[in-house]
């Protein structure tokens, strides 16, 4: 059961959004809510001829830590008028150093990082890299919210891509909070000719391990047939009007994934739905 939840909120538009998803799901589950904001300060631009930074960089951040400050009151105020069992609102600044590292260190003492993402497609790539920082770093368990998603609450469909590897079995064990309480859940093992055997194999376990803990699972096998897998994983979650999608996170090294394309990144790069990824 999810016993602490973070929020990260990193100054996008959909903060207020997602800061109501994460108060709606830590009600659910009556778990304690850590609001983090980290605020990014980048390093900017030095002058050419002058031993010291440009007096301009300070003014910058100046301005960055007074939109932030703003930001911070709107969502304390929010907050206030939830009812809920909250900690005390941590503003993390980010100064020369990548925002995402300092948010997974942050969040090494969570049961679920609630996280959001501004859009999808090829514009949201350099905040995909960031999300990808966070997998890997905190070593916790990562729910990702798209923008123009409206979760309410426990998702009642779930789909899980499942694979019998490292990635996966963690990923499921991580979302068994949510497996638990959902209506359906469908384990779907997309197979080749490479892989076919070993999946017919391991999927019968996964099912009966989540018989065990009270999750009704139903098994689902298709050929993959050399497609795109995170296509599959979604054409199938939009079939059985799923609202949550379980995957392992990064089953190959990072720089593959990103160079060579992988399920993990796009997933990041194209789910209109909820994304629950544990590495």
């Amino acid at each position: 059961m999810f016993k602490d939840i973070s929020v990260l909120m990193m100054g996008a538009a959909s903060d207020e959004a997602l800061l109501a998803a994460a108060a709606q799901l830590s009600r659910h589950f009556q778990a304690r809510l850590s609001p983090i904001q980290v605020v990014d300060l980048p390093e900017l631009p030095y002058n050419t001829w002058a031993i010291l930074p440009d007096p301009g960089i300070t003014k910058a951040h100046d301005a960055i830590r007074q939109q932030a400050a703003q930001l911070a009151e709107r969502a304390g105020r929010q907050l206030a008028g939830m009812q809920l069992d909250a900690a005390p609102f941590q503003r993390m600044e980010a100064l020369y150093t990548d925002p995402w590292t300092v948010a997974a260190k942050e969040c090494f003492c969570t049961d679920l990082i609630i996280a959001g993402r501004s859009g999808t497609g090829p514009p949201a790539q350099r905040e995909t890299q960031g999300i990808a920082t966070l997998i890997l770093q905190s070593g916790r368990p990562i729910l990702l919210l798209p923008g123009e998603a409206k979760p309410q609450g426990q998702p009642a469909k779930i789909v899980v891509a499942w694979t019998p590897t490292r990635e996966s079995a963690r990923a499921v064990h991580d979302a068994l909070p949510f497996l638990r309480q959902a209506d359906s859940v469908d384990i779907l093992a997309l197979v080749d000719d490479s892989n076919a055997e070993e999946n017919r194999r391991a999927l019968p376990l996964i099912v009966a391990h989540l018989d065990r803990h009270g999750v009704k699972a139903k098994p689902v096998v298709q050929a993959s047939l050399g497609m795109d897998i995170a296509s599959l994983v979604l054409a199938h979650a939009k079939t059985m009007h799923a609202e949550l999608v379980v995957a392992g996170g990064y089953g190959h090294s990072r720089f593959r994934e990103w160079a060579l394309g992988g399920v993990t990144r796009e997933l990041l790069l194209t789910s209109h739905l909820p994304v629950f990824l544990s590495h």
